[in-house]
């Protein structure tokens, strides 16, 4: 009877453990995430997407004050347009069909499955990164691609 309440005392901490950090995933107060509205992109979509997004700064949390994250569609096809209109990408085997990450993004994906999220981290120095995150839509899951510092 013992080696029995030893073993439910150990199930019942790993739940309550487990439960813990998933409410610490999904309501940590120093994550911020707003998107617009979307044609290409149903809500459940949009859902994921921020999922994606506290997963990959889910350790980040902890050395960093707040993080916003937001997702623009407008904003999204506008920096797609413009950064292959300003690289001049001639196609295949170009410089940019083999350096620009955005570009080979473009041509595996589509403009319509790109999504670019501009995430402000404020650290607990005071000190504030901004960076660009791109994903791709994959088979209903979203993929990060890469992030831009510039």
């Amino acid at each position: 009877m013992n080696k029995n309440r030893k073993i439910l005392l150990i199930t019942f901490s790993a739940l309550v453990l487990c439960i813990c950090i998933v409410a610490t995933f999904f309501f940590h107060p120093s994550m911020d995430y707003s998107s617009s509205s979307s044609k290409h992109f149903s809500s459940q979509q949009l859902s994921g997407l921020e999922q994606s997004l506290r997963w990959r700064h889910f350790i980040s949390l902890s050395h960093t004050a707040h993080i916003r994250a937001t997702y623009d569609e407008d904003t999204t096809q506008n920096l797609i347009t413009i950064s292959l209109l300003a690289t001049q990408c001639k196609g295949k085997d170009s410089y940019c069909d083999t350096a620009d990450p955005l570009y080979r993004a473009y041509n595996r994906y589509g403009k319509d499955r790109l999504a670019s999220v501009v995430i402000v981290e404020t650290r607990r120095d005071g000190s504030t990164q901004y960076s660009t995150e791109y994903y791709a839509l994959t088979h209903g899951t979203w993929e990060f691609l890469f992030t831009d510092y510039s």
